[in-house]
C-alpha cells in the first residue's frame, strides 16, 4: 500500500474518540457516494444480466406450448373434437411439429404431469440452487464471480439442452439450468447496489427490474421471429449472447469493495475504489488503520456460515421467514401468470407481450417512488390488490409485476443486516452499523466518476514551453463542456444522412413481390419472364420500385444493380476529387457543408428521373456530393475535442449512422405503397435544415486553422470554446508549415512521397477494400435470403448499435490493430458459414450473417479511428478520404456480386467472406495508436517514430 498511497503522518491523525470512529459503510459512501459515469456502466452492465435471467425463465411459454392444430378429415373431426380421441390421420398441427416439445415428442396426449415435468424442473433446480450456491456470494466466491459463474452454468446448459433427445432428458437438463440461474437475479442485484452510494441504491436496483422487463418482453419477439423454427433454435437466441455477457462483465466490472473490506482484502478494496475516484490521485489516504473485526473461528468455519448466522440470530431468522413467505406467493403468481396464458382465449404472443409490457408502468413506478413510499406498506398493499384482482388477469397483472422489486428491496435491507451479523459491523437501537473506523481514514474521495481515459491522466510536469501544437490545444479544450459536446453531436448528425443515402436503394431498388392471375398458365415456381404479361401482377403498385415503374424485372442483373453501383463510383470519384480540399483550402466546416449540400440536391432533383439511365446518373452525383460526409464529421468531431473525449467523439458518428440506418426501414414500411419518389424526400429535405444549423451552432476547427496559419481565428474559436478565460499567449507556439503545399492535391503527394506514410495508407485501404464489400454489400443482398426485408434491414441496422457501443466503451482498452485484425477475420469466417447454414435452415443462415455484420461494424469503426490516429493534421482528411474511398470501391463491387448471387449465395456471401477475411492481414507491420497523441505535421509524426524503436512495416506487393 505504501507505494499505491500516501499514508498520513502520525501528526495527520486526529484524536482517538468514539466521534472519531465511523462505519464503513458510511466511510465507503465518501468514496462511492456520487453517481459518476463508470459507477452508471457498471451499474447497467451488471443489472444486464436479468435480462437472460427472465429469458431463461419464460422460454417454456413457448417451447413447451400445446400447438394449435386443423382437422384433415372433416367426415371424423370439427374444431371442438378432442385430438385424444381422433385418428392421427383426421388431424395435423398448423405448424411444423418440431416448433414445440408437445408436437415434436408427441405430448399432445399425455398427462399435466408430463407435459408440466420441464418447467416444474426449472424451478425445483432454482430451489436448490438457490439453496446450495446462496451463500458462495457472501462467503468465498463474491459477488462478481458467483454472478459469472451462474450466468456461464445458465448459457452453457441451455445449449446442451438444444440437444435434448426426449422429455426426460430435456427436463433433467431444465434441472441444471434452474440451478445455474438461481442466483443471477440475487448477485447482480447485490452488486449493482454495493456499486454505488445509497442515494442511488434504491435506483440502481431498479435498473435490473427494468433489464428484466426488457428480457421478458424480448423474448416474444424472438420467439415470433423464430415461428415455424424449430424449438431448440430459441435456446440458442437467448444462450449464446450470454457467453459475450460474461466476457464483458468479467473485464469491465470491478468486485464489489463492501464485501472486499469484509472479507479482509484491504488492498483489494481500495485498488478498487481508487480506479472508481475521480482522478487515480483522489484518494489520497491510507486504508491501513482500519479495522474490520472478522468472524470468530467458531462461527465462520463453512460455506454455509452466512445461513448459520442468520438463524442464530432471532430478528434476523423472523425478518428472513417473513419475507420467505412472502416471496412464496408472490413467485406462484409471477411465475405462474405468463405459464398459464395458454389456457387463455388470447393470441400467446400477443398475451406474453402484454404482461411484458405491464412490467413497465409497475417498474418505473417503483423508480420514481422508491424514495418516498414506505417498504412494509406498499409491499403489503400490492399482494392485497393482486389477489382480490386475481380474477381480472391483466388488472392482477400489472401490480404483481411491482411485488418483486418492494421484496427485493426488502431483501436487500435484510442483507445489509446480515452484513451487521458478520462481526464488521454491530447493529445500534437505531438500525444502524457501527464498526472501528477512523473519521481520518478518508479525507476525500471520489467526488466524480474516473475520467475516460485515466492512463493520460499523468502527473502535472513543470511548467515549459509547448513541445506542439496538440499539447498546446489541449490545454484550452482537454475537458469538454456542454457546448463542445453538443458542437460534436451536431456535426456527427451528418453520419444519419449519410446512411440513409447510402441504403436508400435496398428499397427503392428492390424486385416488388407478384401473384399469379392465370392460373393455368402462373404458378408460385414460374419465371416471369416466361408467362405472358397478363398472368400476373406485381403485390404493390408498379410506382413503389423502380423494377416495377419502368419493367426491369426481366433485365439482366448489370441494368438492376446500374444505379447503386453509380452511386458507388460517385463516391469514389468524389472522393478522389474533394478529398483534400478539407486539408488545404475549403476545411472541415466548409466541405461538410458543401458535401451535405449537394447530397441532399442531387437527391431532390432524382425524384423527376424519366428513366433507369437518367436515375443512375443523378445517383452518380448523389454519391460524389455525399463523398466525403463522413470523413469530414468524423475528423471535425474529433478536433473539436481533447484527445481524452477523440475517441468518443469519433464513436458518436457510428451511432448516428447507425439511427440513420434503422430509421430508413421505417420509413420505408410507412411508405409502402407509396412512391419510391416520397422516400427520396424523406431524406433529403431535413439535411438541408441540418446545415443551416451546422453553419451558425458549429466552429472551424482550430487545429487546421492554426496549421493553415489563420492564428486570430484560431485563438477566437479556442476562447469560445474553453471552460475558463484563455489567458495563455500562443505567439510563441510555432507551427511547421508543409513544404510544397501550393496546389489542393498537395497533402496526396506529401503522402505518396512518404515511404512510412504510402506504407500505413496502403495497408489500411486494403482493409478498407474488404471491409467496404462486406458492409455495403450485406444489407443489399438481405433480398437473396429467406427473410422478410423490413425485418432483415431492421436487424442488420440494430446490429450495428452494440458494435457502437462496445467501440465507445472499450475504445480505450483495446489495441487498435489486433481488434481491427480480429474484427475482419471472425466477419469472414461468420460469412462464409452463411452460405453453409443456408442449407440446413434460414434462421441459422440469417443468425451468421448478423454475426458477419457485427463484425464488420466494429471493424468498419474501428477502421476509422484508427486511420485517424496514424496521421497527423496537415494530411489527416486527405488520408481518411482516402480510406473511405477504399471501402466505397469494395461497395461499387457489392452491387453485382449480389445481384449475381440471387441463385448461388456462394457469388456474394462466399466471395464476402474471403475479401474481407484476407483483408486485415496487411495490418500486421502497422504500429499501434492506443493512448499515444496525435500529430499536426508530417515532420513532428517522423520525429515521434524515430524516437520510437524501429517497427518494421512490410511493403504491399
Amino acid at each position: 500500500m505504501a507505494d499505491s498511497t500516501p499514508l498520513l503522518s502520525d501528526s495527520d491523525k486526529p484524536p482517538e474518540s468514539k466521534r472519531s470512529f465511523r462505519s464503513l459503510d458510511e466511510t465507503i459512501e465518501r468514496c462511492i457516494g456520487s453517481f459518476g459515469w463508470l459507477q452508471t456502466f457498471q451499474a447497467i452492465l451488471v443489472s444486464f444480466a436479468w435480462v437472460f435471467d427472465a429469458q431463461q425463465t419464460f422460454i417454456s411459454v413457448f417451447t413447451d406450448a400445446q400447438p394449435s392444430w386443423h382437422c384433415t378429415d372433416e367426415s371424423v373431426c370439427n374444431n371442438s373434437s378432442n385430438i385424444c380421441q381422433l385418428p392421427k390421420d383426421a388431424w395435423s398441427w398448423d405448424w411444423p411439429a418440431h416448433t414445440s416439445i408437445i408436437s415434436e415428442w408427441g405430448h399432445e396426449c399425455s398427462t399435466s404431469f408430463i407435459t408440466g415435468l420441464p418447467a416444474s424442473s426449472f424451478f425445483m433446480g432454482c430451489l436448490v440452487g438457490g439453496l446450495v450456491l446462496a451463500t458462495l456470494a457472501d462467503s468465498t466466491i463474491g459477488r462478481k464471480n458467483m454472478l459469472l459463474f451462474s450466468c456461464l452454468m445458465m448459457s452453457l446448459s441451455s445449449i446442451f439442452t438444444v440437444f435434448s433427445s426426449n422429455i426426460w432428458i430435456y427436463s433433467a437438463l431444465r434441472f441444471f439450468n434452474g440451478f445455474g440461474r438461481a442466483t443471477v437475479g440475487t448477485c447482480a442485484l447485490v452488486l449493482s447496489t454495493e456499486l454505488v452510494g445509497k442515494r442511488w441504491r434504491g435506483q440502481v436496483g431498479v435498473i435490473g427490474f427494468f433489464c428484466f422487463t426488457l428480457g421478458f418482453l424480448s423474448l416474444p419477439a424472438m420467439a415470433y421471429v423464430n415461428r415455424g423454427s424449430s424449438w431448440r433454435s430459441l435456446y440458442l437466441w437467448i444462450s449464446v449472447p450470454t457467453i459475450l455477457y460474461c466476457i464483458l462483465v468479467h473485464f469491465l466490472v470491478h468486485e464489489s469493495p463492501r464485501w472486499l473490506f469484509v472479507k479482509g482484502r484491504k488492498e483489494e478494496a481500495v485498488t478498487t475504489l481508487k480506479s472508481m475516484a475521480h482522478t487515480a490521485s483522489a484518494l489520497t489516504m491510507s486504508f491501513s488503520n482500519v479495522l474490520i473485526e472478522q468472524e470468530s473461528e467458531d462461527d465462520n468455519v463453512d460455506i454455509y456460515s452466512s445461513i448459520k448466522i442468520l438463524l442464530n440470530k432471532r430478528w434476523a431468522a423472523q425478518r428472513l421467514a417473513a419475507v420467505m413467505v412472502t416471496g412464496f406467493g408472490i413467485g406462484m403468481v409471477y411465475y405462474g401468470m405468463p405459464l398459464g396464458l395458454g389456457n387463455l382465449s388470447v393470441n400467446l404472443y400477443l398475451g406474453v407481450t402484454l404482461n411484458a409490457l405491464s412490467e413497465l408502468p409497475a417498474s418505473l413506478i417503483t423508480f420514481f417512488l422508491i424514495g418516498k413510499i414506505n417498504r412494509k406498506e406498499s409491499l403489503l398493499g400490492f399482494t392485497i390488490l393482486s389477489g382480490r384482482l386475481h380474477g381480472v388477469q391483466h388488472g392482477a397483472d400489472i401490480r404483481i409485476r411491482a411485488v418483486p422489486h418492494m421484496r427485493e428491496e426488502l431483501g436487500h435491507l435484510d442483507g445489509e443486516a446480515s452484513a451487521c451479523a458478520w462481526g464488521s459491523v454491530q447493529p445500534t437501537a437505531g438500525g444502524c452499523c457501527f464498526t472501528t473506523l477512523p473519521l481520518a481514514s478518508l479525507e476525500r474521495c471520489m467526488a466524480d466518476s474516473i475520467p475516460l481515459l485515466s492512463h493520460w491522466d499523468n502527473p502535472a510536469e513543470p511548467i515549459q514551453p509547448p513541445r506542439s501544437l496538440d499539447e498546446t490545444i489541449e490545454r484550452c479544450i482537454q475537458d469538454s463542456g456542454w457546448f463542445q459536446i453538443f458542437q460534436a453531436i451536431l456535426v456527427s448528425l451528418a453520419w444519419f444522412f449519410d446512411s440513409q443515402q447510402i441504403f436508400i436503394s435496398v428499397f427503392t431498388d428492390a424486385e416488388p413481390s407478384w401473384h399469379c392471375t392465370d392460373d393455368s398458365v402462373c404458378n408460385n415456381f414460374s419465371n416471369v419472364c416466361q408467362i405472358p404479361k397478363n398472368s400476373w401482377s406485381w403485390d404493390w403498385p408498379p410506382h413503389a420500385s423502380i423494377i416495377s415503374e419502368w419493367g426491369l424485372e426481366c433485365s439482366t442483373s448489370f441494368i438492376t444493380g446500374f444505379p447503386a453501383s453509380s452511386f458507388f463510383i460517385g463516391c469514389l470519384v468524389g472522393g478522389l476529387g474533394l478529398a483534400t480540399l478539407a486539408d488545404s483550402t475549403l476545411g472541415r466546416k466548409n466541405m461538410l457543408l458543401f458535401s451535405c449540400l449537394m447530397m441532399s440536391f442531387s437527391s431532390i432533383v432524382t425524384v423527376f428521373s424519366p428513366n433507369i439511365w437518367i436515375y443512375s446518373a443523378l445517383r452518380f452525383f448523389n454519391g460524389f456530393g455525399r463523398a466525403t460526409v463522413g470523413t469530414c464529421a468524423l475528423v471535425l468531431s474529433t478536433e473539436l475535442v481533447g484527445k481524452r473525449w477523440r475517441g468518443q467523439a469519433g464513436v458518436i458518428g457510428f451511432f448516428c449512422f447507425t439511427l440513420g440506418f434503422i430509421s430508413l426501414p421505417v420509413m420505408a414500411y410507412v411508405n409502402r405503397g407509396s412512391s419510391w419518389r416520397i422516400l427520396y424526400l424523406w431524406i433529403s429535405v431535413p439535411t438541408i435544415v441540418y446545415c443551416i444549423l451546422v453553419h451558425f451552432f458549429v466552429h472551424e476547427s482550430p487545429r487546421w486553422l492554426f496549421v493553415k496559419g489563420r492564428k486570430e481565428e484560431a485563438v477566437t474559436t479556442l476562447k469560445s470554446m474553453a471552460q475558463c478565460d484563455l489567458t495563455m499567449s500562443f505567439s510563441n507556439v510555432l507551427i511547421e508549415q508543409e513544404s510544397g503545399n501550393e496546389n489542393i492535391y498537395s497533402s496526396i503527394w506529401i503522402l505518396m512521397n512518404k515511404r512510412w506514410a504510402a506504407q500505413r495508407l496502403s495497408a489500411l485501404m486494403v482493409t478498407a477494400f474488404g471491409i467496404g464489400m462486406v458492409y455495403y454489400g450485406m444489407p443489399l443482398a438481405l433480398g437473396n435470403l429467406s427473410v422478410n426485408l423490413y425485418l432483415g434491414v431492421t436487424l442488420n441496422a440494430l446490429f450495428e448499435l452494440p458494435a457502437s457501443l462496445i467501440t465507445f466503451f472499450l475504445i480505450d482498452k483495446i489495441n487498435r490493430k489486433g481488434s481491427l485484425l480480429g474484427f475482419t477475420i471472425l466477419s469472414g469466417i461468420c460469412s462464409v458459414l452463411c452460405v453453409v447454414m443456408g442449407r440446413i435452415g434460414p434462421s441459422l443462415q440469417i443468425a451468421m450473417e448478423l454475426i458477419s455484420f457485427f463484425n464488420t461494424c466494429g471493424a468498419f469503426n474501428m477502421s476509422m479511428i484508427y486511420t485517424l490516429e496514424l496521421f497527423p493534421t496537415s494530411v489527416r482528411n486527405s488520408a481518411l478520404s482516402m480510406v473511405r474511398q477504399a471501402l466505397v470501391l469494395g461497395g461499387a463491387f457489392s452491387p453485382l456480386l449480389v445481384a449475381a448471387g440471387r441463385k448461388n449465395n456462394l457469388i456474394s456471401f462466399g466471395v464476402f467472406g474471403i475479401a474481407i477475411g484476407f483483408s486485415g492481414l496487411p495490418l500486421i507491420g502497422l504500429p499501434e495508436t492506443r493512448g499515444g497523441t496525435i500529430c499536426d505535421t508530417m515532420d513532428e509524426e517522423e520525429h515521434k517514430q524515430n524516437e520510437k524503436p524501429a517497427v518494421a512495416i512490410p511493403s504491399l506487393a
